[in-house]
């Protein structure tokens, strides 16, 4: 599901409105997860990235993972995991006018989120 550049009538607008998940293709690296996060931290600030960004540790598809909340063309939570040896960077957007609605389904797609193996 990534819904999170159409708005009504089927016209792009920015991506504060509706909701969305966006998967990163992987990233091998023999770092841990938390070494290449603080790398991937660095980077971003240094780029600009991430606007009043707020990190925690936390669980992701039953996964250690970290969460950067940031509000960069809408507010968002972006997960960075590692599963077998590749970092995944997952992307979670629920906004707009329709926020109330879509946070119940997308918190229910985010919980259920699983690695097929």
């Amino acid at each position: 599901m990534d819904i999170s550049t159409r708005g009504s009538g089927g016209k792009d607008t920015p991506t504060s409105y509706g909701a969305g998940v966006d998967i990163s293709l992987p990233i091998s690296t023999p770092l841990s997860l938390d070494e290449w996060f603080n790398q991937h931290m660095q980077e971003a600030d240094k780029a600009g990235l991430y606007v009043n960004p707020v990190s925690s540790k936390t669980q992701f598809a039953n996964q250690s993972a970290f969460k950067v909340y940031h509000c960069t063309l809408g507010c968002r939570n972006d997960y960075s995991i590692k599963y077998k040896g590749q970092i995944y960077q997952i992307d979670v957007f629920v906004g707009g006018n329709d926020k109330e609605k879509l946070q119940p389904i997308m918190d229910k797609i985010v919980s259920s989120f699983k690695f097929l193996d």
